[in-house]
C-alpha cells in the first residue's frame, strides 16, 4: 500500500509551505550557477526529460 512507502520528515511541512520568502532570505540563496544545471535531473509534470527541454521550460517560466 501506498501508506507504507510515506516518509516522516520530522518537520510541519504545512508550515513550510505557507512561510512566505522576504526579500532578506532570497539574498541569502546561493546563486545557481552552470555546474548546477549540468548535473541537474531535469524533470516536468513528474517526467524525466533532456537538458533542453529543462532549460527551455525553465526559461519560459522565468519570462513570464
Amino acid at each position: 500500500p501506498m501508506s507504507q512507502n510515506r516518509q516522516h520528515f520530522g518537520s510541519n511541512l504545512a508550515k513550510v509551505d505557507s512561510h512566505i520568502i522576504s526579500p532578506k532570505e532570497y539574498e541569502e540563496l546561493p546563486e545557481l550557477k552552470e555546474s548546477d544545471l549540468e548535473r541537474a535531473v531535469w524533470e516536468i509534470a513528474g517526467q524525466e526529460v533532456t537538458a533542453l527541454e529543462g532549460r527551455a521550460a525553465f526559461q519560459s517560466i522565468l519570462q513570464k
